[in-house]
């Protein structure tokens, strides 16, 4: 959802190993009935377009951008980036 910060040297990193054939985890996105909305994996989404790729495997749950935010916001109370 709007706000979600990359980091760029994780970036960098993954969009290395993308290049290199690396297998990642699949990005999670809730789909509204028109929109995408990520709520996991940020970071290597942005990777997969820095090294060229045209796609990315997505687990795809229906939802609305409120589902999807509050989906987010608890995918990092695990791992990934801190809130800010």
């Amino acid at each position: 959802p709007a706000g979600a910060v990359v980091d760029p040297a994780a970036v960098a990193r993954y969009a290395e190993a993308a290049r290199d054939g690396a297998e990642f985890p699949s990005l999670e996105v809730v789909h509204d009935g028109k929109k995408y909305w990520v709520i996991g994996g940020f970071n290597r989404g942005q990777a997969f377009k820095d090294a060229g790729h045209g796609s990315a495997r997505c687990v795809v749950y229906p939802g609305t951008f409120d589902d999807a935010r509050l989906w987010s916001l608890s995918q990092n109370a695990t791992h990934g980036q801190a809130r800010r």
